[in-house]
Parts: C-alpha cells; sequence; structure tokens
C-alpha cells in the first residue's frame, strides 16, 4: 500500500554508484519502472512509481539476490532517472502493474507472514498474486513527462511485453485466484512443438538402413532424449522418452522385421561383445536430424529370445556465453565471471544428464580459449563443440580417465577441462593440479552444491585440498515448464504444500500442472529452461565447511549470503504457474 511506503525524491541519492545501478537487469528496469537508487546496509533501496496495491518485492529480490527496500517516486522522476543513467537501450516500456492516482485508488490491506515464519521467507520466494480488477485503471497526472513515454497524462501499455518474467510486485490476497493463463492457440505454439499428424522429414545418413533412420528422424522431431525399443519372442514394444516422460503413443510402427533390421545395424558396426549366451554392443554415431546436429549413444543387448536397444540423443547447441540468459541471476552471472577470470583454482560444475552441463562447461572453457593460453580437455566423451582445444577421451572408462589427466598436466597446459570426476584420485589430481597454478574447469555429477561438497569429503579427499583449491560450485538442472495448451489447476494438499517451505501467507490459490495433449505428445510439458545455483567458496565457506561438511549446513551458508537454492528458484516458478509442484519435487530431490 502506497501509504506505507515513504514518498522520495531521486535527486536526493544521487550520484548513484554503476554497482547499483546493475543490481537489476535493465529490461526489467525498463518495462517495470522500478529503478535501483542506493545500497544501505547490505540492502537494495529501489523506486516504485506512485501506485498502490504493492505490499512485498520478492521477486526483486530474486533478481537483485540482496534484501530489497521500496520507496516511492513520482512517475516522472523515475522516467527520467532511467533515461539518464541506462541511456543506450531502447525507451523505457510501461510498468507491468497498473498506475492508479493516489487519490482514486482504494487503499488495500497488506498481508504479512505470521512472525514465527518470517524465517522461511529465506530466499525471497517471489508469488504471482493478481490484484482483481474491478475497475479500470485511472490515468496518471505527469505533468513534465516526454511526450514519446506518456500519451495523455497515461503511461502507455508495453506492446510486446514478454510474459516469461515473472511481476516483481506482488499483491498478497490469500482468497484471490490466480487466474488460469490463457490458452495458446495453434499459431502461437511454442515453436519446439510439433504438429502430431504433420509428416516427418526422414533425414539422410551416410550407411544407415531406413527403418534406424526413421527412429532417429521421429525421436529428434519429437525432441526425444532416448529412444527404448524392445523385442521379446513376437512382441515389439517402441517407446521414446520426451521431456522426462516414456511416451508410447508415436506415429512410427515399425514391422518386426525393421526391428531385426535396426538390431542387426548396431550389432555389426558397434563394438561387440558376447558371454553366457548374451551379446551386447555400443556405439557412437553423430548425424543431422531434423536440420540439428545430434551425439547419438547406441548401447544393445540381445539373447536368442530377447532383445533390447536404447539410444541417447544429445543435440550437439553451441551456447553463447551469456550466463544470464541461461538462466542465472545476475549476481550468480558476476560470480561464475569472477570464477573464471582467476588464474588458478577448481571450478566444480554439476547436474547430471540431461541437464546440459556439456553446454555450460564448454560455453565457459571457450572463453578461456585465447592463443596466448595452452588448454586440454579431458573428457569420458568427445564433443565436437570445443574446435581448436586438444580432447583426450576415454569413453567412459575411469581408469583411463584417470590416465588421461596425468597425461594432461604433464605437458603443463594453463586451463583443464576435466569431466566427469567420479572417484577420489579424480578430484585429488585436479586439485593438487590447481595448487600448481593451473586454472581447472570440472564437472561432476551431483544434485546441488551441497550433495558435491558432500561428495568431496564423502570420498576422504583431504580438507585442506579443497579449501586451498575450490574456487566454487556451480549447480545446474534442468526443470520443465507446463504446456501452455493443457496447463490446468492442480490440487495440492496445503499441508504438503508447507513441506516445500511456502508460508502460507504467500502460497497461491491454485497450483497448475499440464494435463497433457496432442500438442505436447501426453507428457504435459512443452519448454524447458535451467535453473542454477552458485556458491562461492571463500574465507568464510572454508572454515564453516571444513568443521561441518553436512548438506544442510552447505544450504544454510548458501541462505546466509543471500543465494537462492535450487529447490527455491523452482518453487518460485511453481508459485508463478510455469511448473508444477511435482515437478519441482523431481528436478530438485
Amino acid at each position: 500500500m502506497s501509504s506505507d511506503l515513504e514518498l522520495v525524491h531521486l535527486k536526493d541519492y544521487e550520484p548513484v554508484s554503476d554497482d547499483c545501478l546493475k543490481s537489476l537487469p535493465e529490461s526489467i528496469i525498463r518495462r517495470q519502472l522500478i529503478v535501483p537508487i542506493s545500497r544501505r546496509d547490505g540492502r537494495l533501496i529501489a523506486a516504485v512509481p506512485q501506485t498502490t496495491g504493492i505490499v512485498k518485492p520478492e521477486g526483486l529480490q530474486m533478481m537483485a539476490h540482496c534484501p530489497v527496500d521500496l520507496v516511492l517516486a513520482p512517475v516522472e522522476e523515475i522516467i527520467n532517472f532511467i533515461r539518464t543513467h541506462y541511456p543506450d537501450g531502447a525507451r523505457p516500456e510501461s510498468a507491468a502493474i497498473p498506475l492508479r492516482a493516489p487519490a482514486a485508488a482504494p487503499a488495500a490491506t497488506p498481508v504479512a507472514p505470521p512472525a514465527d515464519e518470517e524465517e522461511d521467507l529465506e530466499g525471497a520466494l517471489p508469488i504471482r498474486v493478481e490484484e482483481p480488477a474491478d475497475e479500470p485503471a485511472a490515468p496518471v497526472e505527469a505533468a513534465g513527462a516526454n511526450d514519446d513515454l506518456m500519451e495523455s497524462g497515461r503511461v502507455r501499455e508495453p506492446e510486446d511485453a514478454d510474459d516469461d518474467d515473472p511481476p516483481l510486485l506482488t499483491v498478497i490476497h490469500p482468497e484471490s485466484e490466480i487466474p488460469r493463463p490463457p490458452a495458446v492457440t495453434a499459431s502461437a505454439a511454442p515453436s519446439s512443438l510439433r504438429t502430431p499428424d504433420k509428416p516427418i522429414v526422414v533425414d539422410e545418413i551416410p550407411g544407415c538402413p531406413l527403418p534406424m533412420r526413421k527412429l532417429l528422424s521421429e525421436a529428434a522431431a519429437n525432441r526425444a532424449r532416448e529412444i527404448l525399443l524392445e523385442r521379446d519372442g513376437s512382441r515389439l514394444r517402441l517407446r521414446q522418452r520426451i521431456r522426462g516422460v516414456l511416451v508410447t503413443d508415436l506415429q512410427l510402427k515399425l514391422s518386426s522385421d525393421e526391428a531385426g533390421e535396426v538390431f542387426r545395424y548396431v550389432a555389426e558396426n558397434g563394438d561387440a561383445q558376447s558371454e553366457g549366451g548374451v551379446r551386447w554392443a555400443e556405439m557412437q554415431l553423430g548425424a543431422s536430424l531434423q536440420g540439428e546436429s545430434h551425439g547419438c549413444r547406441f548401447a544393445l543387448s540381445e539373447t536368442k529370445a530377447f532383445a533390447m536397444l536404447t539410444v541417447r540423443l544429445t543435440p550437439i547447441r553451441e551456447r553463447v556465453f551469456d550466463p544470464v540468459a541461461w538462466g542465472m541471476g545476475p549476481l550468480q552471472a558476476r560470480m561464475l565471471e569472477g570464477f573464471l577470470s582467476r588464474r588458478q583454482g577448481v571450478i566444480l560444475f554439476c547436474g547430471f544428464e540431461g541437464d546440459d552441463l556439456a553446454g555450460t562447461t564448454h560455453a565457459c572453457l571457450r572463453q578461456l580459449v585465447t592463443p596466448e593460453r595452452h588448454v586440454i580437455a579431458v573428457q569420458g566423451r568427445r564433443d565436437e563443440r570445443l574446435p581448436g582445444v586438444e580432447q583426450l577421451v576415454s569413453f567412459g572408462d575411469r581408469d583411463l580417465f584417470s590416465k588421461h589427466l596425468q597425461v594432461a598436466f604433464r605437458h603443463g597446459p594453463d586451463v583443464v577441462l576435466a569431466n566427469p570426476l567420479e572417484r577420489r584420485d579424480h578430484f585429488e589430481t585436479c586439485l593438487n593440479e590447481a595448487l600448481q597454478g593451473r586454472l581447472v574447469l570440472a564437472g561432476s555429477h551431483a544434485a546441488d552444491a551441497a550433495d558435491a561438497i558432500v561428495q568431496i569429503f564423502s570420498m576422504g579427499v583431504e580438507p585442506y585440498l579443497v579449501g586451498s583449491s575450490l574456487l566454487g560450485v556451480v549447480a545446474q538442472r534442468t526443470l520443465r515448464l507446463n504446456c501452455q495448451r493443457c496447463q490446468d489447476k492442480d490440487t495440492v494438499d496445503r499441508e504438503h504444500v508447507k513441506d516445500f517451505g511456502i508460508p502460507v501467507a504467500m502460497q497461491p490459490a491454485s497450483f497448475f500442472r499440464g494435463r497433457g495433449c496432442d500438442a505436447c505428445l501426453g507428457t504435459g510439458f512443452d519448454r524447458e529452461t535451467s535453473i542454477f545455483e552458485v556458491l562461492e567458496f571463500n574465507e568464510e565457506a572454508r572454515a564453516r565447511i571444513q568443521g561441518d561438511a553436512r548438506a544442510e549446513n552447505v544450504r544454510a551458508l548458501l541462505r546466509a549470503n543471500g543465494m537462492m537454492t535450487l529447490r527455491q528458484i523452482a518453487v518460485h516458478k511453481a508459485i508463478n504457474g510455469q511448473t508444477s509442484l511435482a515437478e519441482v519435487l523431481r528436478a530438485t530431490a
């Protein structure tokens, strides 16, 4: 409520430091008319237009990664502030919140969480609870405002506002209900969706039989990441894993003869072995599928009565180094850039298969490839996204990976990419070499930053090695987003919601999930996004973690430093209706 906020004049806060001006994304500043004007005692002060209905700035705190205090300022002063301090961008877009004349707007009653739940607000989960629109917004008298920003005293509505950006200023009405997002028409469907009955173009793959090409082409068109083909006697079953869900209702129907041709192709062209009546084969194949390069890994197990083929498809996408576009917050992006600017140390990236961890590490490594640096990559599998970088590939052999690490470091490189580290000797080699003045970008399979730290210590790695060499941990997970065509209200037990750490006052009236439709092939999801957690291993972290390396202690350290955990970021997206609570649990368990 505007009467609860202090009214200020922005000229009293000049000059504003560059660090303060960069604390919020410029796109948000321009679209929402929210400006950072000062820092005080570790808190950010942000000015918003004179309006009503503002209660809690949870979304701003996620962007700024620190507590945020709001003050009011005349709208014309905010517009002139943006023109002065952000002169190079496009004109400021209008605010996403309604700007109402103070005299004409009814007072809103702020709802604060109970006193005993204040600690649950660590990490500042932004929520979207829209204020009931019982009356049209009154025009704002903006004397002196520029004509290209204001028309007849009313702020223009944005023509191309980005619906993916969560509202940053929230009104809490526990009794009100989040309206269901509008259905997406066929013409507005996300580009990742294909029309279910549209015929699939079969790609040309030299030397590959037609049934295999059909199999791979349909999987790529469906954005599948895994193909499972099973034959049990006369029964044949084909499935694809699309956005984590095994789907059986597919266009492609293989005959028994075509399936046999696929099995024979892998058995004859792969690395085959047999023992005790069981034959297995593995092979890798690079192919252009549906206009995009893919890496395909085949695993075949076969007996006289049974055969099973698994194909894992990995799109080979060259990520541009833009951490904020990947899904990081501004502070997380600055921390990552700080890690990469160091001359020595270990940066540990962690996640699981399907989280595109390789895309992130390769984008970071390409930032470090210069004629003055000697760069070597030691990897479990070859990747074509590292041109000009020497690669030592172990093909999943952990012992060979250890030998490759030793060989690589004998050449005295400046930068080494080592992925994945799976054993104690892998970690110890990298940490020891970092002490010799080398920068190591390491990959590991872990659920989050806390899990990665616990793994290292539980393997028996000496604490002094970790404390001396580790610069930070970057955890990455893939979060599936609800299908916009079939998204509907989800029935959730309110007691279950409390387990996610969402205070009662911050719980929306409804959560949402995708029911499954033809557009999303019954999965309920039509898009994916990455969420990140960044832990800087500074002196405070070293002292605290070396004394107590439990996962709970690491997560408490993240919150104490103003960082959000993966769970908190995912919960924020569920509150805003972008994903389901079940997906939050799957991605961050």
